[in-house]
């Protein structure tokens, strides 16, 4: 929040110089705290609004009214899992990434069904997505990836796809090297903790609360269940995009920031929300089948 209470060439200059974040949220909300008169409830209103935002596409991800178990179930967890609250609170830029990451899953599905216009605002969106957060590079790189596949066999879409997805692909590439300075700086060293209990009580912090708090595993047993449920169903089906961006948005990260010997807080699983609620909602819509017809 600091960053954004002084002139737009201050913030340039801090967000250059620090190079932990893309510079896109802190403009937003630079721009949303000067136009509301320098009033700092303007400043959790944002992420606020990004995550409302983010839940709305959840819901229409999952199906929209014509699936409305599945997609009711799927917007209520991204809006109301105590992670997700959290963000929805915090000035950082986790809630924006979470928003147009659903907002790249929701244009690039279903996949048959794809148009030039979609690809070009997906395109956009992920543009937008890696300059709000580095992370987002991980569950976009799934999202086009699934669709260079399915379109492996039609030539035209395959191009297309290709072209749409090197925006983002370059636009990162370049934000990278104008702060590459910066970034060397920091050359974070910390050691990581990878054995199960340090990647459960992760695990448990992303569906249940925060803070990784042993007391409250029991919190993140029936979302956790739901979930699995959700895999399950998606495997049967041999829909495989959700299940990889779960992958990818958990132990994909963890073994990144491993790599780079970076720390590693519950809140950078926080893009994993996505993939959650879809598979949440497929969860709840699969035990309301199974129970109907029990």
């Amino acid at each position: 929040g600091a960053y954004v209470r002084g002139s737009l060439r201050d913030l340039w200059v801090a967000v250059r110089f620090d190079g932990v974040h893309p510079p896109l949220d802190y403009l937003v909300t630079w721009a949303a705290y000067h136009l509301g008169d320098g009033r700092e409830p303007v400043l959790r209103l944002m992420p606020s609004l990004w995550m409302t935002l983010a839940a709305v596409l959840a819901f229409l991800l999952s199906g929209g009214v014509e699936r409305p178990a599945r997609s009711l179930a799927a917007g209520l967890f991204l809006l109301g899992t105590p992670l997700g609250i959290y963000l929805g609170q915090e000035i950082r830029p986790y809630a924006l990434a979470i928003l147009l990451v659903t907002l790249v899953a929701t244009l690039l599905e279903p996949v048959a069904t794809l148009t030039r216009r979609r690809l070009a605002w997906a395109s956009v969106a992920s543009t937008l997505a890696v300059l709000t957060l580095y992370l987002t590079a991980v569950p976009l790189a799934v999202l086009w990836g699934s669709v260079l596949w399915h379109a492996r066999s039609r030539r035209a879409l395959f191009l297309e796809t290709l072209l749409a997805s090197g925006l983002p692909a370059a636009t990162l590439g370049g934000w990278l090297w104008l702060v590459r300075a910066s970034i060397a700086r920091h050359e974070a060293r910390f050691p990581v903790d990878l054995s199960l209990s340090g990647l459960g009580s992760l695990a448990h912090g992303l569906l249940a609360w925060r803070e990784e708090c042993p007391r409250l595993l029991a919190g993140a047993v029936l979302p956790a269940v739901l979930i699995g449920l959700g895999l399950f169903a998606t495997s049967r089906r041999r829909s495989w995009r959700q299940p990889a961006l779960l992958l990818a948005t958990t132990l994909g990260v963890v073994a990144l920031l491993a790599l780079a010997r970076h720390w590693i807080d519950v809140r950078y699983l926080a893009l994993a929300l996505v993939p959650c609620s879809a598979l949440f909602g497929e969860g709840v819509r699969t035990l309301l089948l199974h129970t109907r017809y029990a």
